[in-house]
C-alpha cells in the first residue's frame, strides 16, 4: 500500500482490514488444528501450541493453541486474539454507527 492510499484510508476502514485478516488467521489455525486431530496425526498437536506458565517458578503449567500471529514470547490464546477481533469490530463499525445515528437525526 502506498503512503497517500494508506493516509487517505479512514481509520475504520483500516480496523475492518485488520479484523478479516485476523479473523482468517484464527481459521486458518483451527483448521490446521482440526486437519491434525481428523488425521490422528496427535504428535503434531505440539507444533501448534505453547506453554502458559505456571506463576510458580517451576516451568509451565498448561498448554494452548497458539494464534500469536508474529510467534512472541508471550503468545495468544483463544480469549486474546477474540478480544482483539471484538475490539478491531467495534472500531470498524464505529462509522456505520454514526451513519446510522446521523439518518435517525434527520
Amino acid at each position: 500500500m502506498n503512503l497517500r492510499k494508506l493516509l487517505e484510508t479512514k481509520p475504520e476502514t483500516l480496523a475492518e482490514e485488520q479484523h478479516d485478516a485476523l479473523k482468517e488467521h484464527v481459521i486458518i489455525v483451527l483448521d490446521k488444528v482440526m486437519t491434525v486431530i481428523k488425521s490422528e496425526r496427535y504428535g503434531d498437536v505440539g507444533a501448534l501450541t505453547s506453554s502458559s506458565p505456571a506463576g510458580d517458578g517451576y516451568g509451565t503449567d498448561k498448554s494452548f493453541i497458539e494464534f500469536d500471529w508474529v510467534q512472541s514470547n508471550d503468545g495468544m490464546d483463544i480469549v486474546e486474539v477474540v478480544e482483539v477481533l471484538d475490539s478491531l469490530k467495534k472500531v470498524s463499525t464505529k462509522e456505520e454507527m454514526s451513519t446510522v445515528m446521523n439518518k435517525e437525526d434527520e
